[in-house]
């Protein structure tokens, strides 16, 4: 007769083989109805064949598992599969490291689709790597909409530097610009045009925010300037009082978009009397540098946007000799970490200035920077030359 002990020891290992098997068929089970696909590789094998895919890799591949077992993951690539993520899953692979990466694959017709792959090694107890898995996610819509986001941000950001004024130079004065977005658009821009009778009009702004929405907003602007100089409307005050117009119609108070404003500097540079009538709205002073020294015109009213029906009173002030005027963005403030009076120190050293523009140039800054330089020309050394 059996010992009771060692019956009851018997059943209670089947028992529990029995729930192992269970749970091993219902893992197998909920595995091979995932959506997504499961691959399992075996790396001590020659060049690492497939031993399992589920039903998820069958159809998002369109191979069978009897098409697909014994092969290396790589009969899905093709001609378009980028050859440096082939490289970095085939180190990752062979220094049995975890690796996640996203692919151009191909499907049994032909079709190409964008895998998200994650590669994982399965050690033994001694660290021996026994397998690999591999599970694929197909994000087509999502990497075609990226590349599609991306052609647009492209197509904007031309757009956008399309729209920024080109260097002007001409017997009374010389301007420049410098702009930096912090991403491929922005919300600074910058706008000069030369009018009539000796006078132009140069134009700084900062829009809230920054990205597209912000950049939209400054073509829109420009739209707008454009359409005030056919008409010939030059005054500061008129100029943005048009603007401020223009936001609120935008942005109406039952608007359910976010309010947007923006600060700004508009000049209206009369070289007959030698005179600039200006208004500064909410934005960082901009710089006069003269043989008399330095002078900072600060901000003489609120920002574009924010008080509706708003009047821009303008500000006048006459140069005589040759002067520099310098205008930007506070985001320049943000990237130096410097202060006004440590700028304007920069602003007096023409070498010294077109190093920090040749550094910018290099720099990923956190917000947008826009610099504008307005060089008025000495009227006696110009009698002179002629």
């Amino acid at each position: 007769m059996k010992d009771p002990s060692i019956i009851e020891g018997s059943n209670h290992i089947e028992k529990q083989t029995n729930e192992l098997l269970e749970r091993n068929k219902l893992l197998l089970a909920t595995i091979d109805h995932s959506r997504v696909g499961v691959l399992i590789t075996d790396p001590n094998k020659e060049d690492n064949p497939i031993i399992y895919v589920n039903k998820g890799f069958e159809n998002m591949t369109g191979y069978t598992v009897e098409e697909t077992l014994g092969r290396n993951c790589r009969f899905l690539q093709g001609e378009n599969t980028n050859p440096d993520t082939v490289k970095e899953l085939r180190v990752a692979i062979q220094n049995n490291q975890e690796v996640h990466t996203i692919l151009l694959n191909y499907r049994k017709d032909k079709t190409k689709f964008w895998n998200e792959l994650t590669i994982n090694p399965v050690k033994t107890e001694s660290g021996k790597v026994s397998y690999m898995i591999g599970v694929q996610n197909d994000v087509t819509t999502r990497v075609e909409l990226e590349m599609e986001l991306e052609y647009d941000l492209k197509l904007s950001q031309l757009l956008q530097q399309m729209q920024l004024s080109d260097p002007y130079s001409d017997e009374y004065l010389e301007i420049s610009g410098f702009h930096l977005p912090s991403g491929k658009v922005g919300g600074d821009f910058y706008k000069w045009q030369k009018l009539n009778n000796g006078l132009y009009s140069v134009f700084v702004m900062d829009v809230m925010g920054h990205g597209i929405t912000s950049a939209l907003l400054t073509m829109s602007i420009n739209a707008i300037l454009l359409s005030l100089t056919q008409r010939e409307v030059y005054n500061p005050s008129e100029v943005l009082h048009k603007l401020n117009q223009h936001m609120f119609d935008l942005f109406p108070g039952d608007s359910i978009m976010t309010k947007y404003y923006f600060t700004c500097i508009y000049l209206l540079v009369d070289t007959k009397e030698k005179k600039i009538e200006y208004v500064n709205a909410g934005h960082p002073s901009f710089v006069v540098k003269s043989i008399n020294g330095v002078e900072k015109y600060s901000s003489t009213t609120v920002p574009v946007g924010f008080l509706k029906d708003h009047e821009f009173k303008p500000a006048t002030f006459y140069y005589q000799d040759e002067i520099e005027l310098t205008m930007f963005t506070d985001g320049l403030y943000e990237h130096l970490k410097l202060e006004l009076e440590k700028l304007c120190d920069t602003f007096q050293n023409r070498n010294r200035f077109e190093q920090l523009i040749e550094s910018l140039k290099e720099s990923k800054p956190e917000d947008d920077i826009c610099l504008v330089r307005i060089h008025f020309r000495n009227e006696k050394k110009k009698n002179t030359a002629t």
